[in-house]
């Protein structure tokens, strides 16, 4: 078994050679969000491999990264609904500045 994380980035050519190189292995998990960035190159695989009919999915519902009041939470929801982002501090935000010299 070979387990892949943080699938959302990988391309269509990676995915190639990924296949590939594992020609002799029974079971492939892929973990990744499909609503995170996709691959800066071609190909959105996860996206497409969550239409196959015959492939398993599970979808988690809980975030487990930070606290359920954390601010990064509804900008990420504001984000993905291509809402209006308000210029505000959160708790857990800290904007930082780097003074050019």
């Amino acid at each position: 078994m070979v387990i892949i994380d943080e699938f959302s980035m990988v391309d269509t050519l990676l995915f190639f050679h990924l296949l590939k190189a594992c020609s002799y292995v029974q079971k492939i998990l892929i973990i990744g969000d499909e609503k995170q960035l996709p691959s800066v190159m071609s190909g959105q695989v996860l996206t497409d491999l969550l239409q196959v009919e015959g492939i398993h999915s599970v979808e988690l519902k809980e975030i487990f990264r930070q606290k359920e009041d954390s601010g990064i939470i509804g900008l990420a929801h504001k984000m993905r609904r291509n809402e209006e982002i308000p210029f505000q501090y959160f708790e857990d935000y800290h904007d930082i500045h780097f003074l050019h010299t």
